[in-house]
């Protein structure tokens, strides 16, 4: 599946001016203002996987990074879901 084109046109973004080299979790201010933004408006683009591997090989993005960007936006959802779902207990 494909990204929505907002969604491309952000994470596109973010890997043109992103700090490609930055692995370290909560440093990457940017990644994490696009997982932000797909939670809120487009929370099905964080499962796609796919989309985001090619367009960072489009861009020559290394694999160290690539693990990372996948960790970083492959527990978003699911932590969100699970906050939700904790909340919503009694």
């Amino acid at each position: 599946m494909e990204l929505s084109e907002e969604a491309t046109q952000r994470f596109v973004d973010y890997v043109k001016h992103g700090d490609m080299s930055d692995t370290t979790f909560g440093h990457d201010d940017a990644l994490l203002a696009f997982a932000v933004w797909a939670l809120v408006h487009d929370p099905t683009a964080l499962r796609r996987t796919f989309a985001f591997e090619g367009i960072m090989t489009e861009h020559g993005v290394n694999g160290n990074k690539m693990r990372y960007v996948h960790a970083v936006l492959g527990v978003a959802l699911p932590l969100i879901e699970a906050y939700e779902r904790e909340r919503s207990l009694p």
